[in-house]
């Protein structure tokens, strides 16, 4: 799985004065070599990346939505399965995102929480769920809150609400189940804890990067940057039955019962704990029993076993051809860098 978070609008690099990296072009290639190797490929994208900051509160320039538009070609030729609409993919408005860049052939938005205020309805896909190698992944999208400008056409519903409906829909028919989050990690970290049956969740704000995914509960939290600097990759190995319906359930009994354990040894925590013998042979048998139900959670927790990088995307690396063009007809061709002047003979 290649996954991207927050891009910013960034199409060409992030213009970083000590190491730029980062190009739509650049990303392109490298995804297209992956495919070309025979490499079973998820891609997908948690969303923040057709505009920038600055574009937050305001409608977007013609500039900006030009470049979106960029954007969202790319994103189609590398045949991107998942794309969360975060706040600042609205800045160009609603229209503009449904009907221009939501247009594009292939370009799959989500939002399971994004409510249309005037057509009382969801204003995406609330999910999605692709067929890999026989492998079913299913996906779903929340969003904070939209911009400002929107309020009063867009309502951003209770995220966890939402994963809750949405992530209980898509365990019955999905081995794999994805969120794609516009969500800080820290947050993306607690919806998790409280949302079981997530397995991977792609948090897009807040610039970090994962090399090693945090585990909320049994829930895998990555973020791969900002600004199109890095790509998130994980290679996933399914477990035999692991991506099997009734082993979440089973993976469901065992929380319940783990968790019933951890609050009677609570329980028994006090003096009383090192003076009654009673008591302490009570905490060791539930210490015991707590032991052997966490490995049993641990061998159940995703049904598959993940590796987890950072790409950093060099400008060394190859570029799309036709990437590099649409980026080159929208910016105009790059500038060699400039000697340093020379300084003024002295007289």
């Amino acid at each position: 799985m290649i996954y991207t978070t927050s891009n910013q609008g960034e199409v060409k690099d992030c213009g970083c004065p000590h190491h730029p990296l980062g190009g739509m072009a650049r990303r392109a290639k490298y995804v297209a070599d992956l495919q070309a190797g025979g490499k079973t490929l998820v891609q997908v994208d948690a969303g923040d990346g057709f505009f920038a900051y600055t574009n937050a509160n305001a409608m977007a320039p013609p500039h900006d939505q030009e470049k979106a538009k960029v954007i969202a070609r790319s994103l189609q030729r590398m045949g991107v399965d998942a794309l969360n609409v975060g706040q600042l993919d609205l800045a160009g408005g609603l229209d503009f995102l449904q009907k221009q860049l939501g247009s594009t052939p292939s370009l799959p938005l989500l939002s399971s929480n994004l409510f249309d205020k005037q057509k009382q309805e969801f204003a995406f896909p609330r999910q999605k769920v692709i067929e890999r190698n026989g492998l079913r992944i299913g996906f779903f999208g929340l969003i904070q809150e939209p911009p400002i400008f929107l309020a009063d056409k867009l309502e951003a519903r209770d995220p966890v609400a939402a994963a809750r409906e949405v992530v209980s829909e898509l365990r019955g028919k999905s081995d794999l189940v994805i969120g794609l989050v516009s969500l800080e990690f820290n947050s993306a970290a607690q919806l998790a804890q409280q949302v079981p049956g997530i397995d991977v969740l792609v948090s897009s704000r807040g610039g970090r990067t994962t090399p090693q995914p945090f585990l909320a509960e049994s829930t895998l939290v990555v973020q791969a940057g900002n600004r199109g600097k890095y790509l998130g990759r994980m290679d996933i190995t399914m477990q035999p039955g692991g991506h099997n319906p009734q082993a979440f359930k089973e993976r469901e009994q065992v929380n319940r019962e783990l968790e019933r354990l951890l609050a009677q040894r609570r329980i028994l925590e006090g003096p009383q704990l090192q003076t009654d013998p009673q008591v302490k042979a009570k905490s060791d048998e539930l210490a015991k029993q707590t032991t052997e139900l966490t490995k049993k959670l641990e061998a159940l927790a995703g049904g598959f076993e993940n590796k987890n990088s950072m790409v950093d995307v060099e400008l060394s690396m190859p570029e799309d051809p036709q990437v590099a063009q649409w980026v080159t007809e929208l910016l105009g061709p790059s500038q060699p860098p400039q000697p340093p002047a020379s300084p003024p003979a002295t007289p």
